[in-house]
């Protein structure tokens, strides 16, 4: 507590209340309190010189501590306040520390807590040889998804749709020629998002204020060329094939989709194609 009052009194020197909030973070900690440790832990690493030796071991320490109270809450379960001093602690590490190891989680948190154009930023600068350089290039679309939905008026929902057309093209582009530094395993789970990928292109291409029925059938194609889908994607491709090739003015079309036998076993899935099949 005296350590806490030095640094917040309005009497005390710059270097007083460095030196406050040093000593107020090893008490909370000594007392338990991780939470009053790691913001006094990010306080002294933002406030004393990157030269002193102490502010990058406190901001590590700091990370550690948040950590372990984002696990012990539960990721659903985070309050404003841990998901603030989150937000601190990782800027403070990549920007003034140069610990660019951070840089995903940090655009993970902007993107949690709806910063989503400072999160892209981030992303963007991920470089190719980091372990979650290919997740961070699906969050681009994941981010130009949630814009897009976000977006109000028919103008921004095609501009919106362009970026996100642009952000999926780019990442499939990418796995067709991954980088020669990123991890095999990291290619094989980027592999796997691609039947979402084209799902999101496909409802997209289909928003009344977009029209692009081709966009949404090429997409359908790609989906129905995959070895399997789960019962929620055959769902999904039916509705959008039906969907597509109605506004494409094709009803022949859309009819013939339904009563492809391939699909027969989705149909009680999607209520509005119930009828008769002969």
């Amino acid at each position: 507590d005296a350590a806490a009052a030095v640094y917040a009194s309005p009497d005390a020197t710059s270097s007083e209340k460095v030196e406050g909030a040093f000593l107020a973070g090893v008490c909370d900690a000594l007392l338990g309190d991780l939470q009053h440790a790691a913001n006094f832990n990010v306080i002294f690493a933002q406030l004393a010189p990157a030269s002193d030796p102490r502010a990058k071991t406190l901001i590590d320490l700091a990370l550690q501590q948040i950590g372990t109270l984002r696990k012990a809450a539960g990721e659903k379960n985070l309050s404003p306040e841990l998901k603030d001093l989150s937000e601190r602690a990782l800027a403070l590490s990549t920007a003034k520390f140069g610990q660019t190891q951070w840089r995903y989680a940090q655009a993970r948190t902007l993107e949690d807590n709806g910063k989503l154009d400072q999160a892209a930023l981030l992303y963007q600068k991920i470089p190719t040889g980091d372990p979650n350089y290919l997740d961070a290039r699906f969050h681009l679309v994941s981010i130009a998804t949630r814009q897009l939905t976000a977006a109000k008026g028919d103008d921004a929902i095609r501009a919106q749709t362009r970026d996100l057309f642009t952000a999926c093209e780019m990442f499939t582009k990418m796995l067709d020629n991954p980088p020669p530094d990123a991890p095999k395993d990291a290619v094989a789970r980027a592999k796997t998002y691609l039947p979402d990928i084209w799902l999101i292109e496909a409802a997209a291409a289909l928003n009344p204020a977009v029209k692009q029925p081709e966009v949404a059938l090429d997409r359908i194609a790609r989906l129905e060329a995959l070895p399997a889908l789960s019962p929620a994607q055959k769902k999904a491709v039916l509705r959008y094939k039906v969907q597509a090739y109605q506004l494409a003015g094709q009803p022949d079309k859309a009819f013939a989709a339904v009563i492809d036998k391939k699909w027969i076993a989705v149909q009680d899935t999607v209520p509005w194609l119930r009828f008769s099949v002969n």
